[in-house]
């Protein structure tokens, strides 16, 4: 068979991981099938290399991984970064000036490929979800000392309560010369995440420049994911799924398969390439 599939974008967590952070069978086989008939496989995630590696073993049959939400691109066969991204020290300042004078909580990570470091500030008062962030990476976890002075990042991480969408919005309305990624938290699925990149940074953006390094068309792409900061790249892929857990809204816009708990990503694929064998 001839297929048109040449490669395969997948959000990492809540899509091609369960919620216990392990991958199934299934799935696990899905993978080591496109790779048998010679289809890229990308993990597109906004865990950076050192969090990536947490979840999925050396041995996983991928091919590259797009990490911090397109900040950078891991070559996963040869274990060498081959594309990074940073906030320069302007942009930096400009966006912790703007944080500050909204009192808001929030992260300003290391440059790759330490950018599982960060340093903090706020005092997360009915913010659960950033304490726990620090707490989860609390080895890597240093608190911000004012006035700051910083280099370059790889990104900064606003973390707001579920209930503060509208101060997220405002905030973000006060951002110039940066991407805004809008991610649902990974860890209580509730509070909103921002993710503040260089203007050039999207999980889209990243699989556009590696579609086109490895001369693969648009037209030749599919993509699954399940939140917010999977938008753009579905919007780009060829043919886009969205799992049953992810945002109604989301789920209107895109063909939907089952959950992450459910084998969604075998669904999409199996559909995928079944469509295209009856081509």
């Amino acid at each position: 068979m001839n297929f048109k599939l040449k490669m395969v974008f997948t959000d990492l967590d809540r899509t091609l991981l369960r919620d216990d952070r392990t991958i199934s069978e299934s799935d696990y086989t899905s993978m080591l099938r496109l790779g048998q008939l010679g289809i890229i496989r990308v993990i597109a995630t906004g865990r950076s290399p050192y969090s990536v590696r947490k979840v999925i073993p050396e041995s996983f049959p991928i091919d590259y991984i797009i990490f911090s939400s397109g900040a950078g691109i891991y070559d996963w066969r040869s274990q060498k970064i081959i594309r990074r991204h940073h906030l320069s020290s302007r942009q930096v300042a400009q966006a912790i000036e703007i944080l500050l004078e909204r009192n808001t909580d929030f992260m300003v990570h290391a440059p790759i490929p330490e950018n599982h470091r960060f340093y903090f500030h706020g005092d997360g008062e009915d913010n659960s979800d950033f304490h726990q962030r620090i707490k989860l990476y609390r080895k890597h976890a240093l608190p911000l000392l004012l006035p700051a002075t910083i280099n370059k990042s790889c990104q900064i991480i606003a973390i707001f309560p579920g209930t503060c969408y509208r101060e997220y919005l405002k905030i973000m309305d006060c951002l110039t010369g940066v991407n805004v990624i809008r991610t649902t938290s990974p860890l209580d699925h509730r509070s909103h995440w921002m993710e503040i990149v260089p203007e050039e940074v999207s999980k889209a953006l990243a699989a556009a420049w590696l579609a086109e390094d490895l001369n693969i068309p648009r037209e030749n792409t599919m993509g699954i994911g399940n939140d917010y900061n999977d938008e753009a790249l579905l919007e780009w892929t060829g043919t886009s799924f969205m799992v049953a857990n992810g945002p109604a809204e989301l789920k209107e816009k895109f063909r939907c398969v089952s959950s992450n708990q459910e084998n969604g990503f075998s669904e999409a694929v199996n559909a995928e390439l079944e469509t295209l064998s009856d081509q």
